[in-house]
């Protein structure tokens, strides 16, 4: 089921909002072991927070991937 993050200010996606949809598209791409594209979690990300800046989750899922490594 398709969970979307309403924005908590009205004016754009809030932090809150931002980070659920990333840490989400993080445990997709671990619960499919790194076996999900670019494509498919920018897909899933704006699917919860349309018009996010694809730098953004780009930014996030690097530095994830420094402090948590992934182990598939």
């Amino acid at each position: 089921m398709l969970q979307r993050f309403n924005s908590l200010d009205g004016d754009g996606a809030s932090e809150v909002a931002v980070e659920r949809a990333i840490e989400a598209a993080w445990n997709l791409l671990c619960r499919k072991k790194g076996d999900v594209s670019a494509s498919e979690i920018m897909k899933f990300v704006r699917e919860r927070v349309p018009g996010i800046d694809p730098d953004r989750v780009r930014i996030e899922f690097a530095r994830r991937l420094r402090r948590r490594s992934a182990k598939w």
